[in-house]
């Protein structure tokens, strides 16, 4: 009896371990999910700086050698 009691015991633990894995797969899978989607709206974000910066200043664009030679 004892025996059985060990071998119910055993697999529920192996049961819980297995469906503890599987929520942290998944919550990993999420989470390099949720990343990636952060790091290409960063880069676009980067990318719209960069647009608007040009946009307002366009002077800011141009060579300092040049601006040098036109200013002073």
């Amino acid at each position: 009896m004892r025996n059985y009691t060990l071998d119910t015991s055993t697999r529920t633990l192996a049961a819980k371990i297995t469906s503890a894995e599987m929520v942290l797969t998944e919550f990993i899978g999420e989470t390099k999910l949720s990343l990636m989607k952060t790091t290409e709206e960063k880069t676009q974000l980067e990318k719209d700086e960069v647009a608007t910066r040009s946009y307002i200043c366009p002077a800011c664009q141009l060579p300092a050698k040049l601006l040098r030679e036109i200013f002073l």
